[in-house]
């Protein structure tokens, strides 16, 4: 079976009894790119920026980065309307060898084979990813208008995911050593 470069392909499984759905490919598997403040059209600028400077005056933050997540994908996955949570209110993910990726600020790249969604009620889709190559690496996100929150692991690596305007977000990276044993994560 040949590998097509730059489509996704997504197989379903919503229940054990429920028959497997192939999702309609998409072309950008990445779940988000960096960015900077300069190449972004920003509506209000200088309140994005005291955000992302009060994010990084925090203890607990090592770096603060602009990222613009891929509304196309979040939607693929999150919303009612793309026909993957259609029978159920959740659907367990095999991405079949073209997994969603993300590129870190530090240049590693994650992939994800595996993604488990389910959708709330009222605060949105809850998604969760995992990677069959790399048990140290993982991600969990809310989302609810093409925006998320949430965290992601990988390796030693702990980020923190905030929405900022629109498809823009802060990706932070948690100072471990920071934190005590029983200091709750930041909010």
């Amino acid at each position: 079976m040949g590998r097509t470069v730059g489509m996704l392909a997504i197989v379903v499984s919503i229940a054990p009894v429920s028959p497997v759905v192939e999702a309609s490919p998409l072309r950008d598997s990445q779940l988000f790119a960096c960015t900077d403040l300069e190449d972004e059209n920003i509506q209000d600028q200088q309140r994005v920026e005291r955000i992302l400077g009060s994010i990084q005056s925090r203890p607990t933050t090592a770096a603060v980065d602009l990222i613009r997540m891929n509304s196309d994908l979040l939607s693929l996955l999150a919303s009612p309307d793309s026909g993957l949570l259609q029978e159920a209110d959740y659907a367990s993910l095999d991405l079949r060898g073209t997994p969603v990726n993300l590129k870190l600020p530090s240049g590693r790249l994650v992939e994800f084979d595996r993604i488990e969604v389910e959708r709330g009620q009222l605060s949105g889709t809850f998604m969760s990813g995992s990677s069959a190559e790399d048990l140290t690496v993982g991600f969990s996100l809310t989302v609810a208008d093409r925006t998320a929150h949430g965290s992601i692991s990988a390796g030693s690596g702990r980020y923190f995911v905030s929405s900022l305007e629109g498809s823009r977000h802060a990706l932070v990276r948690l100072d471990m050593s920071q934190f005590s044993i029983d200091d709750p994560l930041p909010e």
